[in-house]
């Protein structure tokens, strides 16, 4: 199967568009009875041509229809919807942040994660991180009451 073929359609005689009354031309074959026969290559690859670039103005058409309609407030829709920016960094703290805030060594942070005794921390690549905000909550929950 040609590529002409596979864009008109496998049902499709190439040569059968070329225009009904399209007269015989120089070089092409004549039956017995006199009558034009099929039209040679050059004309039949034109007459693909042809129907190609009507094929072309069609889907255009199509897409530029698909265009103009609006989508309805469907989930795919909402999915659609542009993502509001980041304006705003919260800071992520590593086990020697942490340990200089609290005024201990970075082995004792890193003990008190195996324990628990912190925040849940983020790995991200192999690497510890705690949120800042989370770590200031812990601290004023360790906060003793002054009496």
């Amino acid at each position: 199967m040609t590529a002409v073929s596979r864009a008109v359609g496998p049902q499709a005689n190439v040569g059968s568009m070329a225009p009904k009354s399209a007269p015989a031309r120089h070089g092409a074959t004549v039956g017995a009875s006199g009558e034009a026969g099929e039209l040679d290559h050059h004309e039949r690859v034109s007459a693909a041509h042809a129907r190609l670039a009507e094929l072309h103005a069609e889907i255009a058409g199509i897409h530029q229809e698909l265009a103009r309609v609006q989508l309805d407030d469907s989930a795919e829709t909402r999915l659609m919807l542009p993502v509001p920016e980041v304006t705003e960094t919260r800071p992520l703290l590593s086990v020697r942040d942490v340990a200089k805030l609290v005024q201990v060594d970075p082995g004792t942070v890193r003990n008190w994660r195996e324990q628990g005794k912190l925040p849940a921390a983020v790995k991200i690549g192999g690497v510890i991180r705690w949120d800042a905000d989370d770590i200031d909550r812990w601290l004023e929950e360790q906060r003793e009451a002054i009496q």
